[in-house]
């Protein structure tokens, strides 16, 4: 298992923190904007309106905790708008996405998806994962240009299920037909608001705040683990 491999290129603790915060404030809107508009017949912008308010909620709470060394870019695809998050000290980009627990992937794939994801395989190698890792069997090719993380962007998911708020936090492969890993996020979060968390500085005390990983053969919705490509049982 390469778990405290892919630990590098996942959330800290309290930035993980932050951004599940704004995707509650973003139902709590959301749940406001369906009682003040609960006479509609056919309301078909309830999806739309979830996203854009757990987007912006979240963009949000990164704005009030500068320390936690994120910023974010508002990007367009084609005719859907979206939300990239990036932390440029360790150099990792991070989508906010909707995603059913009940969902292994999205319903189709996506050219911002493809080309976020590109460089997952070979920044993991450059982290420290052997070439011939049985966590990995899929063909890739190194970029053509220098190597080392400065030049190979990570790129994270943060998939919450739009109907209950729980959230996994995962990586796709560079063909988008599989996950590296994908992992029950939900409650491994700092237990105090986010008012009230300790300013800390997150690259000198990542080392105390490490996420565990639960290791299981049984895979439900309520306890989905790390999902690796070696795992017989995924």
């Amino acid at each position: 298992m390469s778990t405290d491999i892919y630990q590098k290129c996942m959330l800290l603790l309290e930035q993980r923190t932050v951004i599940r915060e704004g995707i509650r404030k973003g139902f709590k809107r959301h749940q406001l904007y369906l009682e003040l508009f609960s006479d509609i017949v056919t309301d078909t912008s309830i999806p739309k309106n979830r996203y854009d308010l757990v987007n912006t909620e979240v963009t949000k709470s990164i704005e009030n905790n500068p320390h936690l060394q994120i910023e974010f870019e508002k990007k367009k695809s084609g005719f859907h708008p979206y939300i990239v998050l990036r932390e440029k000290l360790r150099n990792i980009s991070i989508l906010v996405l909707p995603l059913a627990t009940k969902k292994d992937m999205f319903d189709s794939a996506s050219t911002y998806r493809k080309n976020f994801s590109v460089s997952n395989i070979p920044r993991l190698i450059e982290e420290g994962l052997p070439e011939d890792s049985p966590d990995i069997d899929i063909q890739y090719q190194r970029a053509m240009h220098p190597l080392g993380t400065d030049n190979y962007p990570f790129g994270l998911i943060v998939a919450y299920d739009p109907y209950d708020g729980s959230i996994r936090e995962g990586a796709l492969m560079p063909d988008h037909t599989d996950w590296i890993f994908l992992e029950n996020t939900t409650s491994m979060v700092l237990d105090d608001i986010v008012d009230n968390v300790r300013t800390i500085n997150v690259y000198e005390d990542s080392e105390d705040i490490k996420i565990s990983f639960k290791e299981t053969a049984h895979q439900t919705d309520e306890d989905i683990p790390l999902k690796l490509k070696s795992d017989p049982s995924v």
